[in-house]
């Protein structure tokens, strides 16, 4: 099955003040079973979004066919959510804050000098990993915490039998989870309802198809750090109606983690890098984690993405009968002249994101009416306009607009389907078709973050970095999230992770492997050479040189610099 950039479907009820509430869940079995009997159908619509305006239709009926069940749920989604994220709520409903006050909790002794040491709460760099910052250890064998919590955990209800646990540790040293975290219920605040849950000490937010998948599986790589369940979560994204329980449950318990020793845990998802309102929700419910960003050359990126998000997907649709102008049992060859080419979307999307990132284009009018009520997005706005930065960007909502008409999902492609009528462009995963290039200015998004976090809490990763089976680039990546310095040269010298040609988020491919597969005539993960991009001269000129300000205030904002063209 093909995994994509963002993976993620929700099915959500809106109120009426624009806010979500949990679904009716009662069906829930019965649509995940029909959804077996289509689900190659629906493989790129698992992450599809849509931010169309209008008016929300649900689709509770299942007696409609499931697809346009699905995709009528998707396309209101964007609208549903995005009144939900920045409602006026409550402190209460605010997130995770750590309280610094009440009485000191002792740190469980039997693991100390056991699987901890009170140097292990501060590296060489004097940086202390996430939610440890609270920890006192008086002498070696007895630790406090100044609050509620043993480092990102809640102490469990019961008590636990710390040498029993440590043991079972040491002999099956995979981490456990909690079973089946339910959906339901209201906790976003600490409260026993969170008794034997951690946090994550990190949150890869993107971007994708700049091997997020790689850089996860070195991070866990490291002998203190324990994985999610899944790598890719989209709490905040795709499910925050869902309880703080829910997304807690999907990494280890706090037995299983103060056990093994562990320093911190985390998660991948790539959907939440273009959002600005996830950006939001992540720092108001859950302060804490560091933020890690990955960025691969934008125009690789971009090449990658045609592949991955446009042609392997709507290939798999000509080959099922499911085009107006072809039928089923023709060759790839035949196929391939009902695909537009990277050239031809590069193009209307190029001068698409001329109009729109202007000064004084719709993208900055737009991004002002929607966020300048908002009192942390006033004040960023007003920043930068006092210092005569670049205003704040939603690329994703006011760039690329809403659906034209049943045959022409973008106003960009207008001209394109016209001139071409019998070429396939209306596909489930529109969202990273239409952003070829988009997703590849990775500062517009990013801005956004800074608005929220402090740059000290936010590192960014050249994709080209991870190449370097030194392992030398991650202990850097490590020593900023506090971990004690680590040879990852034995992890990343496994090779790289869902790589195009042999996909699957926890299945690395060799080195040799890809070494093979970029020197092929069509290797599916070739790192090409920019002539090797099907584009003109002058087209590829007129793209590098439309996204050369996007890197250099890229640079210049997260104060690192990758070896782009």
């Amino acid at each position: 099955m093909m995994h994509d950039e963002e993976e993620c479907v929700d099915f959500t009820d809106s109120k009426s003040d624009g806010s979500v509430k949990p679904t009716n869940l009662k069906k829930e079995k019965k649509r995940k079973m029909q959804a077996l009997e289509v689900e190659e159908a629906l493989e790129p619509m698992r992450i599809a979004t849509s931010h169309d305006k209008g008016e929300r239709k649900c689709c509770s009926n299942l007696d409609i066919p499931l697809l346009l069940a699905i995709m009528c749920c998707l396309a209101g989604f964007g609208v549903a959510g995005y009144g939900y994220y920045y409602s006026n709520t409550s402190k209460s409903q605010q997130g995770l804050h750590e309280s610094n006050n009440g009485d000191n909790h002792d740190f469980p002794k039997e693991l100390m000098g056991t699987v901890y040491k009170p140097e292990d709460f501060s590296n060489q760099e004097g940086i202390t990993p996430s939610f440890w910052k609270h920890m006192h250890c008086p002498d070696t064998n007895e630790c406090h915490f100044h609050g509620k919590t043993w480092g990102p955990c809640y102490p469990p209800v019961n008590d636990v039998n710390w040498e029993t646990v440590i043991h079972e540790s040491e002999v099956h040293p995979e981490p456990s989870y909690h079973s089946g975290p339910t959906r339901s219920g209201t906790s976003k605040v600490l409260g026993e309802s969170l008794a034997g849950y951690c946090r994550p000490g990190f949150i890869i937010i993107g971007a994708g198809k700049c091997a997020t998948s790689s850089l996860y599986h070195y991070l866990v790589g490291h002998p203190r750090v324990l994985p999610a369940n899944q790598k890719q979560i989209h709490y905040f994204k795709y499910y925050p109606n869902y309880n703080m329980e829910w997304y807690l449950g999907h990494f280890p318990t706090t037995e299983s983690f103060l056990s093994s020793g562990a320093l911190m845990t985390g998660e991948a998802s790539p959907g939440y890098l273009p959002y600005p309102d996830v950006s939001k929700l992540v720092a108001d419910r859950l302060p804490g984690p560091k933020i890690v960003v990955i960025g691969r050359d934008p125009l690789d990126r971009s090449w990658s993405s045609y592949k991955y998000n446009y042609v392997t997907p709507a290939l798999e649709r000509l080959r099922r009968g499911r085009h107006h102008a072809v039928g089923r049992g023709k060759s790839d060859e035949e196929y391939q002249k009902y695909l537009f080419t990277f050239e031809e979307l590069v193009r209307a999307e190029l001068k698409n994101l001329r109009d729109c990132l202007k000064p004084g284009g719709r993208g900055e009018l737009h991004a002002r009416n929607d966020w300048y009520k908002y009192d942390w997005a006033k004040a960023e706005f007003d920043r930068r306009q006092h210092e005569g930065m670049p205003a704040l960007i939603e690329l994703d909502k006011h760039c690329y607009g809403n659906t034209v008409s049943k045959t022409v999902p973008r106003a960009q492609w207008t001209e394109l389907v016209a001139k071409n009528p019998d070429k396939i462009i209306n596909m489930p995963n529109i969202h990273l078709v239409q952003s070829i290039i988009g997703r590849s200015l990775y500062t517009l998004p990013l801005e956004w973050w800074y608005a929220n976090f402090p740059s000290k809490e936010i590192y960014f990763v050249c994709t080209e970095e991870l190449r370097d089976v030194t392992g030398e680039p991650m202990n850097e990546l490590g020593q900023f999230l506090g971990l004690p310095s680590f040879n990852f040269s034995d992890v990343v010298g496994e090779g790289m992770y869902n790589v195009g040609f042999n996909q699957g988020y926890d299945k690395p491919t060799s080195w040799e492997d890809v070494e093979k597969a970029e020197n092929s005539e069509d290797g599916f993960g070739r790192r090409m050479d920019k002539s090797e991009i099907p584009l003109p001269d002058d087209l590829r000129k007129e793209v590098l040189e439309f996204i050369q300000p996007y890197n250099e205030r890229l640079f210049k904002l997260t104060g690192r610099t990758c070896n782009w063209e």
